[in-house]
């Protein structure tokens, strides 16, 4: 998980841009060239999830039933993380994780 900055955007090559359907969102596909060190990296997809289902349980479910993941759509998880994040402990890294990791296991997504 990665978050760009607006230089980033700037010089990223677009190649496709779509539209959803339900929200009107404009989606782009595109690419950017980084440079990071190879430790800042993982392949382990089982652990991450893992650990964004238990940061999920923890935080979410905490106060109230936390919905399935694929309960709603990617996009409306963003509203939801918006609405909700200032109702718990997580850092700024820690709720764009949560909410990478929730739009990954939404109800739209493959």
């Amino acid at each position: 998980m990665a978050t760009v900055t607006p230089a980033m955007a700037e010089n990223a090559k677009i190649d496709a841009t779509k539209t959803d359907p339900d929200t009107d969102l404009n989606w782009k596909e595109g690419e950017i060239t980084v440079w990071t060190k190879a430790d800042a990296f993982t392949s382990d997809e089982t652990g991450m999830s893992d650990y964004g289902s238990e940061m999920y349980s923890a935080a979410c479910g905490a106060c109230h039933s936390a919905p399935a993941p694929d309960h709603f759509l990617a996009n409306h998880w963003m509203g939801i993380i918006k609405d909700m994040k200032g109702n718990t402990a997580l850092s700024k890294e820690e709720v764009r994780f949560l909410q990478n990791y929730l739009q990954t296991h939404a109800k739209d997504m493959p």
